[in-house]
């Protein structure tokens, strides 16, 4: 193998980046690493740290390249640590970095920050890449995003098992504090997801949740088995001892022939045990919201 084969191998890993100590390590001294920086190969991206050229330019590069500018403890924080988890589809942009307070280096393509309360449950890597772990960056995203859209977030990463309630309650129990910035918008959503709540099944479900819950409509039991013979289903949104049921129907999930037949048997037995169920469709919730909330009153009186 080649030494240029041996230093993109390396760098693969790293979506393209290269640090000093892992050139020497590979055997290059410092004039061969200034020879491949002159000649094109190397990149200079800051004090000991490179990428190499031809590997493909991506934000994700970018993200690690200011992860590792900002020293050997910091990670992938805020903002992009929620895009590269994907967090109720958070897009890629913003770059943000933690580091141990005392430790930042100044960036003019990173949003720096620093902190005292690193510890290793709050650093994990995704893609190769350094970063804070999905409770501690739901934690810190307070501080970027509004409530609601907090709530989907930590709603999405319990329902695809990336953290628990219970975690966030937990941790949160210990970072909060007067002052934080962010810290009132967890707290706020916390409020409506106790420990041991079943998280919404569809972010269509938070929605409607929300609209019921500034409504102060009473609270619903999410994700409500109920038995019917040989059956059981689950209710989206019920009241069991009014027997009042809100399904969220999503497109994607109610439109083969299948999906149909079975919703309407699915129905059909719900009413023979008793059961009232108001169904709603997307478009419905979001033309109407005011007559989704005026019907669940009616039914629930």
């Amino acid at each position: 193998m080649s030494v240029f084969d041996e230093v993109a191998a390396i760098a693969a890993d790293a979506h393209g980046c290269v640090v000093l100590s892992q050139l020497r390590r590979a055997g290059l001294t410092d004039g061969r690493i200034r020879t491949l920086v002159r000649t094109g190969f190397l990149h200079r991206r800051g004090a000991g740290l490179f990428t190499v050229v031809g590997a493909p330019a991506t934000w994700r590069q970018e993200v690690m390249v200011e992860v590792l500018r900002g020293g050997p403890q910091a990670v992938s924080s805020h903002r992009s640590a929620a895009a590269l988890a994907a967090l109720d589809r958070f897009r890629p942009g913003a770059i943000d970095v933690v580091s141990p307070r005392g430790g930042r280096r100044s960036s003019p393509s990173a949003h720096l920050h620093e902190t005292y309360d690193l510890p290793g449950r709050d650093r994990d890597a995704l893609d190769g890449i350094p970063v804070t772990s999905v409770t501690r960056t739901l934690i810190d995203m307070g501080r970027y995003v509004g409530a609601h859209r907090l709530g989907s977030m930590l709603d999405d990463a319990v329902r695809r098992k990336l953290t628990t309630y219970e975690r966030v309650h937990d941790r949160f129990r210990e970072l909060a504090r007067p002052g934080r910035n962010g810290i009132g918008r967890m707290r706020a959503v916390l409020e409506d997801r106790p420990c041991g709540a079943p998280a919404p099944g569809s972010d269509f479900e938070t929605m409607v949740l929300r609209l019921l819950r500034q409504a102060r409509l009473p609270e619903p039991v999410l994700q409500h088995r109920v038995q019917c013979d040989d059956l059981h289903f689950l209710l989206d949104l019920a009241w069991p001892d009014h027997m009042l049921a809100v399904e969220c129907e999503g497109h994607a999930y109610h439109q083969t022939p299948t999906q149909l037949a079975w919703d309407e048997m699915r129905k059909n037995r719900l009413q023979l045990e008793g059961w009232t169920v108001l169904a709603y469709t997307w478009i419905t919730a979001r033309r109407d919201p005011d007559g989704l909330v005026s019907e669940v009153a009616a039914g629930l009186r």
